[in-house]
């Protein structure tokens, strides 16, 4: 039992050690420029095929570019595009014939959101956010027709909640830690440059 008791004093001391300090690292007067690397949940090891086969996927991306504007003290809005490559090579057999090629991708969309930011320090500024938008696929290979395992020319809603953080470094920039789901990725990992805070 004192055990516990220590861990919750000190637990309490670092919370309250955490809460002080300068200026908080939010406020309605924040403009920023994120750039984030996701890891992509919409390709998984040949889920991209329609029908029973065998495949292998690779997907570079998403790569986000998001501007960050302050409307209030605990609000933020945010913009931007992402951009990802996706290539899918299957074989498929049936009757006695093999379909066998590959799909080369490239995904551009464009994401609005916002964000409410709970309480920050002058370090850390932890958020949640919604956004929305949309997207389109380009097939590399310029033939959507003849390849049904193709989404080339489809145009994707994009939609997705969030919970993050922007850790500041001595730069008073930050790294930035998303997690949630969103239509590209369940996980982004970036660098925020901040014009003003």
């Amino acid at each position: 039992m004192k055990k516990f008791q220590l861990l919750m004093l000190v637990l309490c001391a670092s919370l309250s050690v955490m809460a002080q300090g300068g200026d908080p690292a939010f406020s309605s007067t924040h403009r920023s420029t994120t750039i984030f690397y996701g890891i992509s949940n919409l390709f998984r090891g040949g889920a991209y095929a329609k029908d029973v086969g065998k495949g292998s996927s690779f997907t570079a991306g998403p790569v986000s570019f998001i501007g960050n504007k302050g409307i209030s003290n605990s609000l933020s809005f945010h913009w931007g595009p992402s951009f990802m490559y996706y290539q899918y090579k299957y074989s498929y057999s049936y009757d006695g014939t093999t379909d066998a090629g590959k799909v080369n991708l490239v995904f551009g969309g464009l994401n609005f959101g916002v964000a409410y930011h709970v309480t920050a320090t002058d370090k850390l500024d932890p958020y949640l956010g919604v956004s929305a938008g949309a997207g389109y696929y380009y097939d590399l290979n310029g033939n959507n027709d003849d390849n049904s395992y193709s989404l080339g020319g489809s145009v994707p809603l994009l939609y997705g909640v969030k919970v993050g953080v922007n850790a500041y470094d001595k730069r008073e920039n930050a790294w930035t830690f998303e997690l949630g789901y969103d239509y590209l990725s369940y996980l982004k990992v970036g660098y925020t440059f901040v014009r003003s805070k």
